[in-house]
C-alpha cells in the first residue's frame, strides 16, 4: 500500500512519499520512499494566491470599467463596473469574442459615425500591438442618449517575444464632462442673450474657412452686413 503525507512545521513544508517493499518470497522487507523538501513551493502557492485575491479585489473596487481578452479577442474576464457601464452581465460574454457586444450596442466615434468590429479599440490594439487612447460613445440611454466614454486598450507581451498576449482595455463614462465641455465651448463662441455667434465664434468660422479653402481650391469672400435697427 503507498503511502503520501505532508509534514507541516512553522518553518517548512516536507512532502513524503513511499511503498512496501517485499522480498522475491514475499516476506515483508520494509518500505521504499522519498522526502522532498517543498517549502518554497508552498510559499510561491501562497505569494501567487495573495495576488490574485488581491487583483481580484482592486478589480471589483474599481469604478472604471475594466474588459481583459486573450489573443483571439475573447473575454476572459470583466470586472462589475463594465457590466454596470455596458448594460450586460460578464456570464453572457466570457469566452465569447468581445465584438460580439457591437451586436448589442452601437459603437460611435465623437464625428457620430459607426465603428465597426475592427474598428473597436480592443481589436485595433491587438492587430498594431500598440496601446489605443481615445473617446467613444454607443451605450444607449432612455431617450436615446448617448453615453460617451474615455477608452484605453493596452497589449500586454510576453517578457520572452513580441508575442501579444492579453488585451486590457478599460473605460470610464465621460458624458457629463463632454456635455460640461461642449456647454462652455458654445456659451464662450455665441452671446447668452441671442445665441447669435459672437465675435471669438465668428473668428473661429473663418479661421476653419480658411483651412479649408486651399484644399478644395476655393476663394473666401467675407460680407459684413449692419442691421438698421442698430443704426
Amino acid at each position: 500500500m503507498r503511502f503520501s503525507i505532508v509534514l507541516r512545521s512553522n518553518a517548512f513544508r516536507r512532502f513524503d512519499a513511499g511503498a512496501p517493499w517485499f522480498h522475491n518470497d514475499g516476506a515483508f522487507a520494509g518500505f521504499v520512499g522519498s522526502c522532498l523538501d517543498i517549502t518554497d513551493y508552498v510559499q510561491v502557492r501562497r505569494v501567487l494566491a495573495e495576488t490574485e485575491e488581491l487583483y481580484r479585489a482592486t478589480l471589483e473596487s474599481l469604478q472604471d470599467g475594466v474588459i481583459v481578452t486573450d489573443a483571439d479577442g475573447r473575454v476572459v474576464s470583466m470586472n462589475p463596473a463594465a457590466e454596470y457601464l455596458t448594460g450586460h452581465a460578464s456570464a453572457g460574454l466570457l469566452g465569447r469574442h468581445l465584438s460580439t457586444l457591437s451586436e448589442r450596442i452601437v459603437f460611435l466615434r465623437q464625428d457620430g459615425s459607426r465603428i465597426p468590429p475592427s474598428g473597436m479599440p480592443d481589436a485595433v490594439a491587438r492587430t498594431t500591438g500598440r496601446p489605443v487612447v481615445g473617446d467613444m460613445g454607443g451605450w444607449a440611454r432612455p431617450g436615446g442618449q448617448v453615453a460617451w466614454h474615455r477608452v484605453v486598450s493596452q497589449p500586454l507581451r510576453a517578457t520572452e517575444s513580441d508575442s501579444v498576449f492579453p488585451i486590457v482595455t478599460s473605460f470610464v463614462d465621460v458624458t457629463e464632462h463632454t456635455r460640461a465641455t461642449e456647454l462652455a465651448l458654445h456659451q464662450a463662441l455665441h452671446d447668452p442673450l441671442t445665441g447669435v455667434v459672437n465675435r471669438a465664434g465668428l473668428g473661429e468660422i473663418l479661421l476653419r474657412v480658411a483651412a479649408r479653402t486651399p484644399r478644395v481650391g476655393a476663394t473666401m469672400a467675407v460680407a459684413l452686413l449692419r442691421s438698421r435697427r442698430f443704426q
